[in-house]
């Protein structure tokens, strides 16, 4: 399963923004489309990692997130959930 982060837009009471994990299906080659989602993780995600270079490396892939276009949370809720 290929994955990457991606931003979303929450509109709860207030808009805000938060980077998510986005996990795609995958075909035999193990190759993923970014438009055909499997699944989000339900909180944004903070950098991790073991080491500093963990952490550079996370924040750098978060960064790349801000290059595609902002998903709409609660859309692609709804999107998953009637599949």
């Amino acid at each position: 399963m290929g994955w990457n982060y991606r931003l979303f837009k929450h509109d709860d009471k207030t808009v805000w923004y938060g980077i998510h994990e986005v996990f795609y299906k995958t075909n035999e080659s193990n190759e993923f489309n970014e438009n055909e989602i499997d699944c989000i993780s339900s909180d944004p995600i903070d950098p991790h990692g073991a080491t500093k270079e963990d952490i550079e490396e996370d924040l750098d892939n978060m960064r790349a997130a801000l290059d595609k276009p902002v998903l709409d949370y609660n859309q692609m809720l709804e999107k998953l959930k009637n599949g």
